[in-house]
This record gives C-alpha cells, structure tokens and sequence, in this order.
C-alpha cells in the first residue's frame, strides 16, 4: 500500500500541474453603491471585470455591464447627474455609465486626479 497521497507502485501519478491563460488578479474586493435616491445599488466586482445594477427596492438584477479584461472596478461614485463613475484600478481609467442599459456606455479617460463638488 502506498503512502497518503503517493500513487501505488506501477501506477502513474495524475498531473498535478497545470497552466493558467489568465491569472486573476488578487482578491481585493469590490464596492457598492447606493444612489442618492436610494432606488438604485451599484456593485464593482473586480475578479470578473463587471458592474451590476440592481433595484435596490425588489433586490433585482436589472442589468450587468461588463468591462475590458484587467479592468478591475473599484472605488463607485455619483454625480450631481446621477451618472455613475468607476476607478478602474487595473488600467488606471475611469469607466462612466448613465442609470440605464439603454443609456451612455463606458467611456474612458485616464485622469491625472478626479473629483466632484456639490452644485452651488
């Protein structure tokens, strides 16, 4: 009988090696985003490169946007609009999207900083 985790005499021992197209990137969570009316929560997963839109009322998925591979969404916010804005940490751009499928899509911009100020 052969040791725990060794193969039997005469046998062959399975692969236990294999490689990887795509190496996700390490687990550094997503945010999550209630809009300001409260009808709307926006999530960032960054393992999938997507952004998913949910009804905050029903606890819906109402629609999931996904990004360029190595994105990495991160940090959410709105504006005075209720557009919603992305850090993408992976590419170093920022990702906007209206509250709609339907709407503006992702558009991109790599800032040299980034902000939002309150209307006066």
């Amino acid at each position: 009988m052969a040791p725990q985790g060794q193969p039997a005499a005469g046998s062959q021992a399975p692969a236990l090696v294999s490689e990887r197209r795509h190496v996700p990137p390490a687990i550094s969570g997503g945010t999550l985003l209630t809009t300001r009316d409260g009808n709307l929560l926006v999530g960032a997963d960054p393992e999938r490169d997507q952004l998913y839109f949910l009804d905050a009322r029903t606890e819906r998925l109402l629609f999931t946007r996904a990004l360029q591979p190595g994105d990495e969404p991160g940090r959410i916010a709105e504006d005075a609009a209720g557009n919603i804005h992305v850090a993408l940490r992976g590419s170093g751009m920022i990702a906007s999207q209206t509250r709609t499928p339907e709407g503006t899509g992702i558009t991109r911009a790599a800032p040299r900083g980034h902000g939002a100020a309150p209307r006066r």
